[in-house]
């Protein structure tokens, strides 16, 4: 079992898996409003820790039952998650290491895994966990709460979600997608209340979080 958090060869920026993740995430930049992304940092995170072992075995059983359910397929998406951060983690080789804050979400999950969250029964979608397949969506939640750094943090997770239901419109009141369904996507609309693609589940073994982006606007 290794104690590293991250496999750091990932961070080598002439690396066909950093330029490959780092394209994807600059070309998934889709709101134009937003000033437009530098990637700093990338690190994939090591699921062979005695953090990491516990979410990635749930997470691979869960996968293999929906799959099974479904007669075989693909069933998982790679998805975005901002993340608030208390400390400096991932900002440079230097700083790698955990932290104990009460308030840093980011070293939260990569101890244990995502946890289901309703921002105080304001959530669009009930009580889940929220991911876009549009990194400046994650961005709104990708949150400095010290202020500690000009860096930011994206988690790149793969999400099983199965059998997807498609939604146009908040459904704050959802506590899980309808039966034979596995997540909730919601279909941004001409006239709808949101511009941005969401996709939510409501387990945690369904979210492994796989890649940690930092970078900056």
């Amino acid at each position: 079992m290794s104690n590293d958090l991250f496999i750091t060869s990932s961070n080598i920026k002439s690396s066909a898996f950093y330029q490959s993740v780092k394209n994807d995430f600059v070309n998934a930049w889709k709101d134009t409003n937003k000033p437009h992304p530098t990637v700093h940092n990338i690190w994939y995170i090591n699921q062979s820790t005695s953090y990491g072992q516990p979410r990635f075995q749930a997470y691979v059983n869960y996968e293999q039952q929906i799959r099974n359910q479904l007669g075989g397929g693909n069933v998982i998406q790679q998805l975005y998650r901002g993340v608030k951060r208390a400390c400096n983690i991932g900002d440079s080789n230097g700083q790698l290491q955990l932290c104990n804050l009460w308030n840093c979400d980011l070293c939260h999950i990569l101890k244990t895994s995502y946890v289901l969250r309703n921002s105080g029964g304001a959530a669009n979608f009930g009580t889940g966990i929220y991911t876009s397949s549009h990194s400046s969506k994650s961005h709104d939640y990708a949150i400095n709460v010290n202020n500690q750094s000009r860096y930011h943090v994206i988690l790149l997770s793969h999400i099983v979600v199965g059998n997807t239901y498609k939604v146009y419109n908040p459904a704050p009141g959802t506590s899980s997608p309808p039966w034979g369904c596995h997540s909730l996507e919601y279909v941004p609309s001409y006239n709808g209340q949101m511009k941005h693609p969401e996709t939510v589940v409501y387990r945690t073994d369904a979210a492994l979080p796989s890649v940690m982006i930092v970078y900056s606007t």
